[in-house]
């Protein structure tokens, strides 16, 4: 495969993204935090999964087809012999609020399970 072409840019407002792959022509697509899809419009696309020290997966996707790519998976796609496709990534997720009930539960539940200091009695 020759690698002709790479994704790395930032790509936020969840727009596909869209090639046309001529004949021996790939694309990378770089791990992304974020999970992606890719959807193949026109002709026939190889995609490799890269697996770091394990062996490859293959896939064969055609016209129609679709593919979820995990958040950090590297995949090389290439067009046989041609193909139009698209991946879509999703916008970053905003880190959730911590809610402020959380803590007075928890500090309740706590409270039910550990044993609460006795009153010192006075001797007389």
């Amino acid at each position: 495969m020759s690698h002709s072409s790479s994704m790395i840019e930032v790509h936020q407002n969840g727009a596909p993204f869209g090639w046309t792959l001529g004949p021996a022509q790939a694309l990378t697509l770089a791990a992304a935090a974020q999970p992606r899809g890719l959807w193949v419009h026109e002709g026939r696309v190889w995609l490799t999964r890269g697996r770091g020290s394990a062996p490859a997966e293959d896939f064969w996707l055609e016209a129609g087809q679709g593919l979820a790519l995990e958040a950090g998976s590297h995949w090389v796609a290439e067009a046989w012999p041609q193909a139009r496709l698209s991946v879509l990534e999703a916008p970053p997720q905003p880190p959730r609020p911590v809610r402020p009930g959380l803590f007075v539960r928890v500090g309740a539940w706590l409270g039910a399970l550990l044993p609460r200091p006795q009153a010192a009695s006075v001797c007389a």
